[in-house]
């Protein structure tokens, strides 16, 4: 403002700035060249959650997502389900199932085999198996407490991050408390192998399951990049 008093305002480059309508849901990114320009309309909407998203993972046939949040909970979303909205353009979704067990805020999902299971891990330390339900399924129906099929202990800390191999069976994950640890879901005493278990300062950060190896990613005072041999159980030279 250049100058403010006796009801005289000078707005000067401000006087040029325009307010769009928040229902037209349009994100403009552009650059100083005209061509590179862009304009982008979302196509679905998922309302539902009642705190932040922190983790997503897609559904390996069908078109259906899965979602965890800070509320506690896990919702599954049908994309073929969209319905037109009244306020924009986007297709509103609906969840057609929701999963309710952790005692905190989910932070890490995975998809099993051919999406007929999914994981989760939550801030309470545990990572937690489901069964999906058929995707027709009337989300107004009772709460199945059944879809639950299983819960994997002995994490010490938050699970931040979650990886499923279909061709191993296993399921990786890595916590806060510093260790990665292999998990055979379907077996009664599931946990298989459990790495880096000196732990000390480090914050494990992400995993993933690559052929036979366990690739992890930790924060200490720099980030390091260990992998581990997921039969075997040792650490492998880089």
């Amino acid at each position: 403002l250049d100058a403010v008093g006796g009801g005289d305002m000078n707005l000067g480059e401000l006087a040029d700035l325009t307010v769009a309508n928040d229902n037209d849901l349009t994100i403009d990114v552009s650059e100083s060249r005209e061509e590179f320009k862009k304009t982008w309309n979302p196509r679905f909407t998922l309302r539902s959650h009642f705190d932040a998203i922190r983790a997503l993972t897609f559904h390996p046939i069908q078109a259906v997502l899965l979602s965890g949040s800070e509320d506690g909970t896990l919702k599954l979303w049908n994309l073929n389900k969209a319905m037109h909205s009244k306020k924009n353009a986007a297709l509103d979704v609906e969840p057609i199932y929701t999963f309710r067990a952790h005692s905190g805020a989910v932070l890490s999902l995975a998809m099993g085999e051919e999406g007929e299971s999914c994981f989760s891990g939550g801030l309470d330390s545990t990572v937690r198996g489901w069964k999906i339900p058929d995707l027709n399924v009337d989300p107004y129906d009772n709460y199945d407490p059944g879809v639950e099929s299983s819960v994997l202990s002995g994490h010490e800390d938050a699970v931040w991050g979650l990886a499923y191999s279909s061709s191993l069976k296993r399921l990786a994950s890595c916590s806060a408390d510093g260790t990665v640890r292999i998990w055979d879901p379907h077996n009664s005493s599931p946990c298989v192998s459990v790495f880096n278990k000196e732990k000390g300062e480090e914050k494990t950060l992400c995993v993933r399951i690559v052929c036979l190896f366990c690739l992890s990613l930790s924060l200490f005072a720099c980030l390091s990049f260990r992998a581990w041999h997921a039969h075997l159980g040792c650490l492998c030279k880089l």
